[in-house]
């Protein structure tokens, strides 16, 4: 019976061993890029947890664990022969909302902006290829933007409003 006791504390105690060297890596970056310049380059990302903190002379990195954040795109309109580029940033935003299109006609083209329940809350023609939309008095939440060209929706992304 001593040895059966013995038996399963070992199995208990290399478990536990185990299961604390497991460290699970997630992370909701809100935001990210890519820098390179003559001494090097770095990739970075906002909101993500330290791991470990470098100190030099020159100044101080903080290593953590980096995952990419992926823009949405929920709708879109199957055709390989699309010619035009679609572009929001920032996603997420704080501020101001920036719609850049490229190789399109701009006749008929207009935004939508929806809250999640599906409640229009702005909408307006799209008349250059730079355009922005005002977030400022907007609630931090889930928003999607819905563009259509001459009535036909063209895609739908999911906006975070911070």
């Amino acid at each position: 019976m001593s040895s059966k006791k013995t038996y399963y504390l070992l199995i208990f105690i290399f478990c536990a061993f185990c299961i604390s060297k497991v460290r699970a890596q997630n992370l909701f970056a809100s935001t990210g890029n890519n820098v390179s310049g003559s001494g090097g380059s770095v990739s970075y990302s906002i909101g993500q947890t330290i791991a470990n903190i470098n100190k030099a002379e020159a100044g101080s990195v903080s290593q953590g664990i980096q995952q990419s954040y992926k823009i949405t795109t929920l709708n879109t309109k199957n055709d390989k022969t699309r010619d035009f580029s679609l572009e929001v940033f920032p996603n997420p935003t704080r501020n101001t909302l920036n719609l850049r299109i490229d190789n399109i006609g701009f006749e008929n083209l207009s935004f939508e902006l929806f809250n999640i329940e599906g409640k229009i809350l702005d909408k307006g023609l799209i008349r250059k290829s730079n355009t922005s939309i005002n977030m400022n008095e907007r609630e931090s939440n889930t928003y999607l933007l819905r563009l259509t060209h001459k009535d036909e929706v063209v895609e739908i992304f999911r906006i975070i409003k911070l």
